[in-house]
């Protein structure tokens, strides 16, 4: 593609045609699809480096202002990228021209695709961050060999098929029986809660493992940062995370760095 017709194009998309030649502009575009497919192409480009100014899909705020603004910086070096490979194949055949064209601006959706791809994958919210570190396999075994039928095993099995007042009904039943409690039941309890959005109790069970003698109390700090997550008080999450990033025998010590990072 010439210089001249790509002028054109940007012309045209950039609304400075008068009528009658956006009127001639189109119809050339109606008798050749190959020009109609660029002017699509530079469409898509200049859309992308513009920055994605809707946030109808993405969510405006802070993270998300500065990869806009990163955007846009680097949206200024690809332009000049894509104006120097036209100079470079400036002599080529149409065909070849128009293969480089669409390998440009394939690199570029790409490249911006990837970014969104990475910012979502991050998560930028409570909730995504919750569900991001989140694991039940975090909780501790609980069933032992020679424990076939206590309220304990009803209550871990309860919880794993998802049966969560099924689950704390048990618990309760197991802390009220008078043996010997293994501290790690709180972690459930406080699990189990999160899943029925009760955040305060939840609190309440993980505190009641971090002030135990269990080699495991710090589990409950890791879950007693999710909770908050949970609930979204960022504040209250970075709190509990720093203790655990200030202590490197803490359980999840460097999940807790990432996270804290995250927020």
């Amino acid at each position: 593609m010439d210089e001249k017709l790509q002028l054109k194009i940007e012309a045209y998309l950039g609304g400075t045609l008068s009528q009658e030649e956006i009127t001639l502009f189109e119809e050339q575009m109606d008798q050749d699809p190959q020009l109609a497919m660029e002017v699509q192409l530079s469409r898509d480009v200049n859309l992308h480096l513009k920055g994605f100014s809707s946030t109808d899909v993405i969510p405006d705020n802070e993270y998300t202002q500065k990869l806009r603004e990163t955007l846009r910086n680097e949206g200024v070096a690809i332009k000049e990228a894509v104006k120097e490979a036209h100079k470079k194949y400036a002599k080529d055949t149409p065909g070849f021209r128009r293969r480089n064209f669409l390998m440009i601006a394939a690199t570029i959706a790409i490249l911006l695709v990837g970014t969104f791809a990475l910012f979502n994958l991050r998560g930028t919210s409570p909730e995504k961050l919750y569900a991001q570190y989140y694991a039940t396999e975090d909780l501790p075994s609980m069933i032992k060999r020679d424990d076939t039928t206590s309220a304990l095993k009803e209550g871990v099995l309860a919880f794993q098929e998802q049966d969560y007042q099924m689950a704390l009904s048990s618990f309760d039943a197991y802390l009220k029986s008078g043996v010997e409690i293994d501290p790690g039941v709180y972690l459930y309890q406080g699990a189990a809660h999160m899943e029925l959005e009760a955040i305060e109790e939840a609190l309440k069970a993980f505190d009641k493992m971090i002030s135990s003698n269990s080699l495991d109390r710090s589990k409950g700090l890791w879950f007693k940062a999710l909770a908050y997550l949970k609930a979204k008080e960022t504040e209250n999450a970075k709190s509990i995370l720093q203790d655990i990033v200030d202590h490197p025998e803490y359980f999840n010590h460097s999940q807790a760095k990432e996270l804290l990072e995250d927020l």
